[in-house]
């Protein structure tokens, strides 16, 4: 009766074992935001140009710096599997993924003159079609606003 407590035992031991996962080693995230050694007129000249061939803009307003886009639908593969290029993907029982989306809210400002501060926040959510069949909000990576901000510079 004890042998077979024992096997019984590590049986169930082996087999949980394998519905261990590792957690994977993410980056950290990139730069959302950057100053620069120019004007605030010159930034938002080439910020609005670069932003504004991408993405749509839903709200411009110069004066107080923001600059605001529309959601966009973002092609991150079947099931989402690029969807790490964008966010960290959101861990979930029994997910699966199936469309992305992300828009920007982004502010210029000009404390000192001659020096420009961007910022950048990105909002990115994921559909999930499983278990909630609903948009799940997801951590930015970074990468986008990387990407705008090195342009600008």
């Amino acid at each position: 009766m004890k042998k077979t407590n024992y096997i019984s035992f590590l049986v169930a031991l082996v087999v949980l074992s394998g519905c261990l996962t590792t957690q994977k080693i993410t980056s950290p995230p990139q730069s959302t935001s950057m100053t620069f050694e120019a004007s605030k007129a010159k930034v938002w000249e080439l910020l609005v140009e670069g932003v504004g061939l991408s993405y749509p803009i839903l709200a411009i307003e110069r004066e107080s710096g923001l600059l605001t886009t529309s959601f966009v639908d973002i092609d991150a593969g079947w099931g989402n599997r690029n969807m790490s290029l964008y966010v960290y993907p959101p861990k979930m029982f029994l997910a699966t993924w199936d469309g992305l989306r992300m828009k920007m809210n982004i502010l210029v400002t000009e404390a000192v003159k001659g020096k420009t501060h961007v910022q950048i926040r990105t909002h990115y959510d994921a559909f999930e079609t499983n278990l909630t069949k609903s948009w799940q909000v997801c951590q930015t990576n970074g990468s986008v606003e990387n990407n705008i901000l090195a342009s600008i510079k």
